[in-house]
């Protein structure tokens, strides 16, 4: 559920997107997240930072979560992947098979996974925004280490390191914004006109270019809705 931001938060007059502010509306978030986070939020463009902040919070449970779960029911994954699992049959079988199973089916030979190798499963969804896929780690170690071949290496092969350390945790998730979400929200934003960043197509394109579909739409929706009614009262700039 997402939090009631616009209930919950005394006013501060003139008040930024401070980490002690960002803390108050995520007192739950996992430590050292907020520090990295505000200091790094810089690097995406300033209209974006709410509708960011809006998106991560959605796929990190208000930033208590940075890598995908994987809890799905049977009847769930029939649901959410029906271009991947196409029988409830299938769905149950795959449950039974536990978390690589169902990673593979999800994520198997495309993203850049290999098939025939647990890549599936290796490369699933973690830190803000859930980057996902061999081929995303790899173009993100290209961008974050071009020069450190040591680096670059390290997130390949223990792509754990975007669950654990925060650095990673909201570096993939500012490398995937700037390069993957920001080109579809330019042409939303140009088609929405005066609306800009704060329309519904904004809001929609952003959450496609995310999640690969409108899941998670209504809770993004409301958080966004909630920090500009902060930003509106002068409760952060």
């Amino acid at each position: 559920m997402a939090p009631a931001i616009a209930l919950c938060i005394m006013k501060q007059n003139n008040a930024r997107m401070d980490l002690s502010f960002f803390k108050q509306l995520f007192p739950h978030a996992l430590s050292g997240i907020p520090e990295e986070l505000i200091k790094r939020i810089q690097y995406i463009p300033p209209d974006h930072h709410l509708l960011f902040i809006a998106n991560a919070a959605h796929e990190t449970a208000m930033f208590t979560k940075m890598e995908e779960s994987l809890n799905y029911s049977a009847a769930r994954l029939l649901k959410v992947f029906p271009n991947r699992i196409k029988t409830l049959e299938d769905a149950q079988r795959i449950y039974a098979s536990g978390r690589v199973a169902i990673a593979d089916a999800i994520y198997g030979g495309r993203l850049g996974n290999k098939r025939g190798t647990n890549d599936g499963y290796n490369y699933i969804g973690r830190g803000l925004l859930q980057l996902t896929g061999r081929e995303n780690y790899r173009a993100y170690a290209q961008s974050y280490a071009p020069d450190n071949q040591r680096i670059r290496t390290a997130i390949i092969k223990s792509p754990q390191i975007l669950t654990l350390d925060p650095v990673y945790s909201v570096g993939s998730a500012i490398w995937y914004w700037n390069t993957r979400v920001v080109p579809k929200l330019i042409i939303a934003m140009q088609k929405a006109g005066a609306a800009g960043i704060r329309s519904a197509a904004a809001v929609i394109a952003a959450r496609k270019a995310v999640a690969g579909g409108v899941q998670g739409l209504n809770e993004v929706t409301t958080i966004y809705a909630q920090l500009q009614e902060a930003r509106a009262a002068g409760w952060i700039s």
